[in-house]
């Protein structure tokens, strides 16, 4: 007799608690005048931190209205971007423990199955996500201004968290100010990092904010990818002597020497450290052809035979067999 009961109440409850509408009705709802004007209020309770006005407000709105009304109103959350408040948070959490009433049904791939009409609990989760992403960025950024951050460990972890924390450091970079920016590119090339480095993509966007000698010298002297070629190109769109500097000295990267030198015998007008440095690789067995192809194809064809002829250090040889090109 027990069990009997107990299974007609759980059905009973199970009913009350599974209300199905349809697509129309559920939009009937949503953008019916009482619903959007219950909106409005309950929005002037949430940012003026009349929780439990608000609180008492939604339960005194009959379903399934209320579960639009509290669907509208953290969409409402999301879609301006408030500043967050501490009661807010409080608000948004509690949403999480409501369990929906009323719900739809979808079909996909030949099944049919139920969601939430008005899915509250997600959009709830999505702020909590949202906020706890942004306020590690702003405990970041506080740390690096108060120079309490230690790179290394923030860059520590599985593969997709470092990738996180890089993107969230990048993001930041042009915020940050010229002591935080210097505090950082300290801990790369006054510490030991022989066992460790950031990615190229980290290098290359601190190389660039700080504009560091020192820093670019780490960047050319590792392997190069995508990141350390586009800031290679990145810099030949510049004309200062330290742009140019940075060019020369990624030129000594291997993987980075052929597009370091095509970008150098572009310069116009060249300048003296350019064809100091044109002509030291021309002495070079393995730089040699190189600089002399892509001088010649940027027409300093009469400048390479004035050098054979009054330069003895550089490889007539090699440089003989296409002077002609």
């Amino acid at each position: 007799m027990l069990l009997l009961l107990f299974c007609l109440l759980w059905t009973n409850v199970s009913y009350v608690y599974a209300e199905e509408l349809n697509d129309h009705s559920r939009e009937q709802i949503l953008h019916s005048p009482q619903i959007q004007s219950q909106l409005q209020e309950l929005r002037m309770f949430l940012y003026s931190e009349q929780i439990d006005a608000l609180n008492f407000s939604l339960q005194r709105i009959a379903l399934p209205g209320q579960e639009a009304v509290r669907y509208l109103l953290l969409k409402r959350i999301e879609q301006e971007q408030v500043a967050v408040s501490f009661k807010m948070k409080q608000f948004v959490q509690a949403q999480l423990s409501i369990k929906p009433v009323y719900y739809v049904s979808e079909k996909s791939d030949g099944y049919i199955f139920t969601v939430p009409a008005f899915d509250f609990p997600s959009v709830s989760n999505r702020l909590l996500r949202i906020w706890k992403h942004d306020q590690s960025i702003i405990e970041m950024v506080l740390s690096i201004e108060q120079q309490k951050f230690d790179l290394q460990s923030w860059l520590s972890g599985d593969e997709s968290l470092i990738s996180l924390h890089e993107s969230l450091l990048i993001q930041e970079l042009d915020g940050l100010s010229e002591d935080a920016v210097r505090y950082l590119t300290h801990q790369l090339i006054h510490e030991s990092v022989t066992s460790w480095l950031p990615s190229t993509r980290l290098m290359s966007a601190l190389a660039r904010k700080s504009h560091d000698a020192d820093l670019y010298r780490l960047l050319w002297l590792m392997r190069s990818d995508t990141y350390s070629v586009a800031e290679l190109h990145r810099l030949s769109a510049l004309t200062d002597s330290f742009s140019v500097g940075q060019i020369i000295a990624a030129a000594h990267n291997p993987r980075l020497r052929q597009p370091a030198i095509k970008i150098l015998t572009g310069l116009r007008p060249m300048p003296d450290n350019v064809k100091h440095f044109l002509i030291l690789q021309m002495s070079r067995s393995e730089t040699a052809e190189v600089t002399a192809r892509a001088l010649i194809k940027e027409g300093y064809s009469h400048w390479l035979q004035d050098l054979m002829q009054g330069n003895n250090k550089i490889k007539r040889r090699i440089i003989q067999r296409f002077i002609g090109l």
